[in-house]
């Protein structure tokens, strides 16, 4: 049973590496040889066959869902475009003050049926009041899910795809958004949940843990603000917030008590069902209830599952081993969803109760506080550890001494009251009221506790998994640390860590540079390395809530381990190039800012960039190109350009220069403009890049900073085929995402899209 399960599960984790799915013929044709080897091999051997069977049922099973998600697909044409809708809101509305955001279940577009799929809007214009269930026509403005595409960056197609989105965008002012419905009664759930969120945070209000308290009763994590997650982070505590295995687990344990006690004490009731029967029923539908309260996520769906297998030996009064009932439950899960495994939160959870299983079983009977408890918690952040450094390149050194409070206090106080408090809601407000604010209180005293460990300078330790190899070692290092005592070259595990501790990855050779032109949207950011320094050119555009620096430009040096900037250079002072420059700056050390506006940046003592500043860094040579002092406060026309040069090959950075900056420096210094790389002045607009400007730098490769489907429509055609005219490669970060290559002293090598490098089946 166990390889079937492990075969089964490495195939549908497969599909995750795949650029494009697999052919059904395909793999139908594997499947039915691997039968055959199965039925020809010896019974001694048939081990591998049965192995490779499963993995490709695995593969095969996934690869129909994922084709299911992806048969629906938004036509080019209509991209963009003003269409019109219907279908029904499924998901509670987001509503802040500028938009209100939810998923649509899409029943026709432009009058025509379509398949049943989701659409991801948003309402910014004349908002109306919009509720879950309601059926409406809508006039829209969709595009097919695209992201922001960088190294260490979150994948945001990914995200859509396990939703099952398939278009986003937004409502168009009309008058012909109409409400053709209310709501049915299959949104019954839906229904009492956002009429609990509104309860629970009218009742709560004015407290700075209503967010907290929402996210533990409904998974609704909207309202829990971003230093908050920040302490979270920092602790390990983040998985505090989100309904999941642990927290399922607590409300059942709590039920099955409380029913264990009740139904032993009458008589009557042991002879319709013995009390351990009753008390799994009651455990297992009191975590069905409140995984309905928390609308039935992929987390609490793994988690009442896994529980069911776990309870179901205990119901049927059959001996059930704690390994079968994790096999069953991860079996039931993947043919539930075989596309769970693209979750973060699936790996945690089967991460988790694997490494307890596995630490816990197979000892001697122990006794005390620690053996019970404190044991889990240090084999779960051991074991966690790698996990978590893949997925998020950083994990918390303190969080074994963070959760050894914070677990029992959320579990054994805040969640029983504010599960009770959320339910007297409906009955008796008053109660409802004391018993929140009394759990909002005791989240207040641990939250001051987990804040002041926040602070510690070391509570975070930021690293990224190089590779698969050095990720095979610190597991296998993992599993042997927690081996029983006495088994044989246990502590072998620690030299398993070797190699995450000191791997050093291909860097930068003397006389190299690298150039890194990120995926911003309309904006830009640009990451120039030489082997010992760096440089920040443009910090990228605000976004929404936060901005480019924080959502992309620091990711990126954690995943390429830049712990400081030599210098940031800000060409001009327009948003789409500073507005992530404050968030830069608060989170890493940046030694020196070269801007055309110091003015804005005079707490960080900024100096102005000007034409003949030079300074070399390991055998590469910087040059100030512009501005002049003279053109200052000209906007666009003001901005810093620098020149990269390697031997006789450069790059040039023009920031937003138009054609006044660009005759200047044709007739004052057209010799040095001519460069291996250019990255298009003002994003490619028909504003800049004049004739005489192109055939004075001679680009081989030319580089636009859009975004996708940009209102500018850039870059312009008319600029678009000047660079083509004199036969420069085009690269778009629009469409290519971030964009890399290397200079040396014998030209440019390894140009690269981080799309085309990086491409999966559910990207565009």
């Amino acid at each position: 049973m166990y390889i079937s399960v492990i075969g089964f599960l490495i195939g549908t984790i497969s599909l995750q590496f795949f650029p494009a799915l697999p052919s059904f013929y395909w793999l139908l044709t594997f499947l039915l040889l691997t039968v055959l080897c199965w039925y020809f091999f010896p019974l001694r051997f048939r081990i591998f066959p049965q192995f490779f069977c499963m993995l490709c049922l695995g593969c095969t099973w996934a690869t129909l869902c994922a084709q299911n998600i992806l048969s629906w697909t938004l036509s080019e044409v209509l991209e963009g475009k003003t269409v019109q809708v219907t279908g029904v809101i499924s998901s509670l509305p987001e509503i802040t003050q500028k938009r209100t955001r939810f998923e649509f279940n899409l029943e026709t577009l432009n009058g025509l049926p379509q398949k049943n799929t989701k659409l991801l809007l948003s309402w910014y214009q004349g908002i109306e009041t919009v509720h879950v269930g309601e059926k409406w026509q809508l006039n829209v403005r969709l595009k097919r899910p695209h992201g922001l595409f960088n190294p260490g960056g979150f994948d945001y197609e990914k995200w859509l795809f396990q939703k099952r989105i398939r278009a986003t965008g937004y409502v168009v002012k009309q008058s012909d958004n109409l409400r053709l419905d209310t709501a049915s009664w299959i949104y019954v759930i839906d229904t009492f949940r956002e009429n609990l969120a509104q309860k629970l945070e009218e009742n709560l209000k004015g407290e700075s843990t209503t967010g907290l308290i929402v996210a533990l009763v409904m998974g609704l994590q909207k309202g829990i603000s971003s230093s908050q997650w920040e302490v979270m982070r920092a602790t390990g505590t983040s998985h505090l917030m989100a309904i999941s295995g642990m927290h399922i687990g607590f409300v059942a344990g709590f039920m099955y008590a409380i029913v264990n006690f009740i139904w032993r004490r009458y008589s009557r009731l042991l002879l319709i069902l013995p009390a351990m029967q009753a008390a799994a029923l009651g455990g297992f539908f009191s975590a069905i209830f409140y995984a309905a309260m928390a609308g039935f996520s992929l987390p609490t769906q793994r988690a009442v599952i896994m529980l069911f297998a776990f309870l179901l030996g205990l119901f049927l009064r059959k001996t059930l081993s704690v390994w079968c009932a994790f096999a069953l439950a991860l079996i039931i899960v993947l043919l539930w969803d075989p596309l769970s495994t693209f979750s973060v939160s699936f790996w945690l959870s089967f991460g988790a109760v694997f490494t307890i299983l596995f630490g816990m079983s197979g000892r001697l009977k122990a006794e005390g506080l620690w053996w019970k408890y404190g044991r889990v918690q240090w084999v779960v952040t051991l074991a966690l550890m790698p996990l978590c450094l893949l997925l998020f390149q950083q994990t918390s050194v303190i969080s074994f001494f963070a959760n050894m409070f914070a677990i029992p206090i959320i579990g054994l106080f805040v969640l029983p009251l504010s599960l009770l408090g959320a339910l007297c809601l409906f009955m008796y407000e008053p109660v409802a009221q004391w018993l929140l604010l009394f759990a909002a209180k005791i989240i207040d005293a641990m939250w001051w506790m987990l804040t002041e460990l926040s602070k510690i300078k070391f509570a975070v330790w930021e690293q990224n998994i190089p590779s698969i190899g050095v990720l095979f070692f610190s597991i296998l290092g993992i599993f042997l640390l927690m081996m029983p005592k006495g088994m044989p070259s246990r502590y072998l595990g620690l030299f398993c860590f070797f190699p995450l501790f000191f791997y050093q990855e291909p860097s930068i050779k003397f006389g190299e540079v690298s150039l890194t032109l990120l995926d911003v949207g309309q904006g830009l950011a640009t990451v120039i390395q030489t082997q010992n320094h760096a440089l920040l050119f443009d910090a990228g555009p605000t976004m929404g809530f936060d901005d480019a620096g924080q959502r992309v430009v620091l990711p990126f040096f954690q995943n390429r381990k830049i712990q400081m900037i030599d210098k940031m250079v800000l060409s001009h002072g327009d948003n789409d190039h500073v507005g992530g420059a404050n968030s830069i700056l608060k989170n890493i050390t940046v030694k020196e800012v070269l801007t055309s506006v110091p003015e804005k940046f005079e707490a960080q003592s900024a100096r102005l960039c000007e034409k003949g500043m030079r300074w070399s860094w390991d055998g590469v040579i910087f040059e100030m190109l512009y501005p002049i002092r003279d053109q200052l406060g000209k906007g666009n026309d003001s901005s810093c350009v620098l020149r990269i040069q390697v031997g006789k090959h450069s790059i040039l950075l023009t920031g937003d220069i138009e054609k006044s900056a660009e005759q200047y420096l044709v007739q004052h210094d057209s010799s040095s403009l001519k460069s291996d790389v250019i990255v298009a002045p003002h994003h490619g607009s028909k504003t800049s890049s004049t004739l005489m400007f192109v055939r004075a730098v001679q680009p081989r490769y030319v580089l636009y900073p859009t975004g996708y489907l940009n209102r500018y429509r850039f870059p312009n055609v008319e600029v678009f085929e000047r660079y083509h005219a004199i036969g420069a490669d085009a690269f778009d970060t629009g469409k290519d995402g971030a964009i890399m290559l290397i200079m040396d002293d014998k030209g440019v090598f390894n140009v690269v899209g981080y799309r085309e490098q990086k491409r999966r089946f559910w990207h565009k």
